[in-house]
Protein backbone atom coordinates (compact mmCIF):
# COMPACT_ATOMS: atom_id res chain seq x y z
CA UNK A 1 0.00 0.00 0.00
CA UNK A 2 2.47 2.42 0.54
CA UNK A 3 4.13 1.47 -2.47
CA UNK A 4 1.29 2.62 -4.12
CA UNK A 5 1.25 5.63 -1.96
CA UNK A 6 4.38 7.00 -3.38
CA UNK A 7 3.57 6.47 -7.03
CA UNK A 8 0.62 8.55 -6.74
CA UNK A 9 2.66 10.97 -5.17
CA UNK A 10 5.19 10.91 -7.64
CA UNK A 11 2.28 11.52 -10.32
CA UNK A 12 1.30 14.55 -8.04
CA UNK A 13 4.35 16.35 -8.62
CA UNK A 14 4.83 15.18 -12.47
CA UNK A 15 1.57 16.21 -13.00
CA UNK A 16 2.39 19.48 -11.64
CA UNK A 17 5.66 19.84 -14.00
CA UNK A 18 3.39 19.39 -16.87
CA UNK A 19 0.64 22.11 -15.87
CA UNK A 20 -2.16 19.67 -15.11
CA UNK A 21 -4.10 19.21 -11.92
CA UNK A 22 -3.35 15.73 -10.76
CA UNK A 23 -7.08 14.48 -10.89
CA UNK A 24 -6.96 15.02 -14.55
CA UNK A 25 -4.06 12.57 -14.61
CA UNK A 26 -5.88 10.09 -12.27
CA UNK A 27 -8.85 10.36 -14.17
CA UNK A 28 -6.57 9.08 -17.35
CA UNK A 29 -5.52 6.35 -15.50
CA UNK A 30 -8.83 5.15 -14.48
CA UNK A 31 -10.55 6.12 -18.24
CA UNK A 32 -7.75 3.61 -19.73
CA UNK A 33 -8.82 0.77 -17.17
CA UNK A 34 -12.14 0.20 -18.52
CA UNK A 35 -11.32 -2.08 -21.57
CA UNK A 36 -8.24 -4.48 -19.97
CA UNK A 37 -11.09 -4.47 -17.29
CA UNK A 38 -13.53 -6.03 -19.69
CA UNK A 39 -11.30 -8.01 -21.26
CA UNK A 40 -10.22 -9.70 -17.90
CA UNK A 41 -13.72 -9.86 -16.42
CA UNK A 42 -14.61 -11.85 -19.98
CA UNK A 43 -12.43 -14.12 -18.80
CA UNK A 44 -14.07 -15.32 -16.36
CA UNK A 45 -11.40 -15.61 -13.80
CA UNK A 46 -13.29 -17.48 -10.75
CA UNK A 47 -12.09 -16.40 -7.17
CA UNK A 48 -12.94 -19.66 -6.32
CA UNK A 49 -10.90 -21.57 -8.79
CA UNK A 50 -7.76 -19.49 -8.68
CA UNK A 51 -4.98 -23.07 -8.61
CA UNK A 52 -7.28 -24.15 -12.29
CA UNK A 53 -7.23 -20.93 -13.98
CA UNK A 54 -3.71 -20.16 -13.21
CA UNK A 55 -3.00 -20.23 -16.75
CA UNK A 56 -5.66 -17.94 -17.43
CA UNK A 57 -4.44 -15.78 -14.82
CA UNK A 58 -1.21 -15.12 -16.69
CA UNK A 59 -2.84 -14.84 -19.54
CA UNK A 60 -5.31 -12.22 -18.84
CA UNK A 61 -2.08 -10.08 -16.66
CA UNK A 62 -0.34 -9.93 -20.55
CA UNK A 63 -3.47 -8.85 -22.12
CA UNK A 64 -4.54 -6.39 -19.10
CA UNK A 65 -1.14 -4.40 -19.82
CA UNK A 66 -0.94 -5.15 -23.79
CA UNK A 67 -4.45 -3.14 -23.64
CA UNK A 68 -3.77 -0.90 -20.90
CA UNK A 69 -0.73 0.71 -22.24
CA UNK A 70 -1.36 2.01 -25.44
CA UNK A 71 -4.69 2.97 -24.34
CA UNK A 72 -3.36 5.63 -21.27
CA UNK A 73 -0.53 6.40 -24.10
CA UNK A 74 -2.54 8.39 -25.85
CA UNK A 75 -4.61 9.96 -23.46
CA UNK A 76 -0.94 11.42 -22.25
CA UNK A 77 -0.36 11.99 -26.31
CA UNK A 78 -3.74 14.14 -26.06
CA UNK A 79 -2.10 16.44 -23.19
CA UNK A 80 0.73 17.10 -24.68
CA UNK A 81 -0.42 17.43 -28.28
CA UNK A 82 -2.50 19.95 -26.62
CA UNK A 83 0.48 21.88 -24.52
CA UNK A 84 2.53 22.07 -28.51
CA UNK A 85 0.43 24.70 -30.00
CA UNK A 86 2.27 27.64 -29.11
CA UNK A 87 6.27 25.57 -29.76
CA UNK A 88 7.61 26.90 -32.88
CA UNK A 89 9.30 23.83 -33.95
CA UNK A 90 9.56 20.01 -33.42
CA UNK A 91 12.36 20.02 -31.68
CA UNK A 92 10.59 22.08 -28.83
CA UNK A 93 7.73 18.99 -29.20
CA UNK A 94 10.05 15.85 -28.80
CA UNK A 95 11.99 17.94 -25.99
CA UNK A 96 8.32 18.14 -24.44
CA UNK A 97 7.78 15.01 -24.77
CA UNK A 98 10.84 13.33 -23.33
CA UNK A 99 10.99 15.81 -20.34
CA UNK A 100 7.79 16.20 -19.23
CA UNK A 101 4.71 14.23 -20.84
CA UNK A 102 7.09 10.42 -20.94
CA UNK A 103 7.82 11.31 -17.26
CA UNK A 104 3.89 11.39 -16.89
CA UNK A 105 3.18 8.14 -18.56
CA UNK A 106 5.87 6.30 -16.85
CA UNK A 107 4.91 7.58 -13.44
CA UNK A 108 0.68 7.08 -14.29
CA UNK A 109 2.17 3.19 -15.30
CA UNK A 110 3.79 2.95 -11.66
CA UNK A 111 0.71 3.75 -10.75
CA UNK A 112 -1.24 1.56 -12.66
CA UNK A 113 1.42 -1.55 -11.67
CA UNK A 114 0.76 -1.13 -7.81
CA UNK A 115 -3.17 -1.17 -8.23
CA UNK A 116 -3.02 -4.42 -10.04
CA UNK A 117 -0.69 -5.74 -8.07
CA UNK A 118 -2.12 -4.71 -4.46
CA UNK A 119 -5.88 -6.01 -6.26
CA UNK A 120 -4.56 -9.45 -7.21
CA UNK A 121 -2.95 -9.88 -3.89
CA UNK A 122 -6.18 -8.95 -2.21
CA UNK A 123 -7.86 -11.35 -4.30
CA UNK A 124 -5.44 -14.43 -3.54
CA UNK A 125 -5.63 -13.98 -0.18
CA UNK A 126 -9.29 -13.31 -0.06
CA UNK A 127 -9.47 -16.85 -1.75
CA UNK A 128 -7.56 -18.46 0.78
CA UNK A 129 -9.03 -17.14 3.65
CA UNK A 130 -11.93 -18.16 2.44
CA UNK A 131 -10.15 -21.99 2.07
CA UNK A 132 -8.66 -21.78 5.42
CA UNK A 133 -11.73 -22.53 7.33
CA UNK A 134 -12.31 -25.83 9.02
CA UNK A 135 -8.58 -27.23 7.89
CA UNK A 136 -6.14 -28.69 10.47
CA UNK A 137 -3.09 -27.29 11.30
CA UNK A 138 -0.83 -28.98 8.70
CA UNK A 139 -3.41 -28.12 6.23
CA UNK A 140 -3.24 -24.50 6.93
CA UNK A 141 0.65 -24.80 6.91
CA UNK A 142 0.12 -26.14 3.01
CA UNK A 143 -2.38 -23.52 2.74
CA UNK A 144 -0.22 -20.71 3.32
CA UNK A 145 2.69 -21.87 1.58
CA UNK A 146 0.40 -21.85 -1.48
CA UNK A 147 -0.17 -18.41 -0.88
CA UNK A 148 3.52 -17.34 -0.48
CA UNK A 149 4.18 -19.14 -3.35
CA UNK A 150 1.14 -16.76 -4.99
CA UNK A 151 2.42 -13.64 -3.38
CA UNK A 152 5.37 -14.49 -4.98
CA UNK A 153 3.98 -14.72 -8.17
CA UNK A 154 2.03 -11.52 -7.79
CA UNK A 155 5.73 -9.97 -7.81
CA UNK A 156 7.31 -11.26 -10.03
CA UNK A 157 4.72 -10.58 -12.74
CA UNK A 158 4.83 -6.94 -11.07
CA UNK A 159 8.88 -6.89 -12.24
CA UNK A 160 7.58 -8.59 -15.85
CA UNK A 161 5.25 -5.52 -15.96
CA UNK A 162 7.82 -3.21 -16.21
CA UNK A 163 9.79 -4.75 -19.14
CA UNK A 164 6.43 -4.56 -20.65
CA UNK A 165 5.95 -0.98 -19.66
CA UNK A 166 10.13 -0.27 -20.89
CA UNK A 167 9.32 -2.27 -24.15
CA UNK A 168 6.37 -0.13 -25.12
CA UNK A 169 8.26 3.15 -23.88
CA UNK A 170 10.49 2.80 -26.55
CA UNK A 171 7.97 2.15 -29.53
CA UNK A 172 6.01 5.14 -28.32
CA UNK A 173 9.16 7.06 -28.34
CA UNK A 174 9.92 5.69 -32.11
CA UNK A 175 6.37 6.63 -33.08
CA UNK A 176 6.58 10.37 -31.88
CA UNK A 177 9.65 10.86 -33.50
CA UNK A 178 8.69 9.65 -36.49
CA UNK A 179 5.46 11.34 -36.70
CA UNK A 180 7.66 14.86 -35.93
CA UNK A 181 9.77 14.04 -38.70
CA UNK A 182 6.82 13.89 -41.14
CA UNK A 183 5.28 17.05 -39.78
CA UNK A 184 4.64 20.05 -41.61
CA UNK A 185 2.63 22.09 -39.62
CA UNK A 186 0.79 21.60 -36.36
CA UNK A 187 -2.45 19.96 -36.17
CA UNK A 188 -3.67 19.10 -32.98
CA UNK A 189 -6.23 16.41 -34.74
CA UNK A 190 -3.98 14.89 -37.40
CA UNK A 191 -0.96 14.09 -34.82
CA UNK A 192 -3.35 12.49 -32.46
CA UNK A 193 -4.63 10.22 -35.18
CA UNK A 194 -1.50 9.02 -36.51
CA UNK A 195 0.17 8.51 -33.29
CA UNK A 196 -2.97 6.62 -32.33
CA UNK A 197 -2.58 4.66 -35.49
CA UNK A 198 1.09 3.87 -34.58
CA UNK A 199 0.48 2.88 -31.28
CA UNK A 200 -1.96 0.54 -31.46
CA UNK A 201 -0.47 -1.15 -33.96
Amino acid sequence: MEQLHEKARELQVIAAACGLDVSYALDDIADSFDKPNKIIASLHISQDRYSEDWDLLKEGWAKWWTTFLPQYSLKCVKRWVAKCGHLRDTQSMEKLWIESFEPLWMAGCNVARQMQIKNLKAGVATFFSRHSENLSNSEREDLQGDLSAWVDWCDQWGEVALLVIAEFKEKQRQAIAQVLKELREYDKASLVEKLKRLLSA
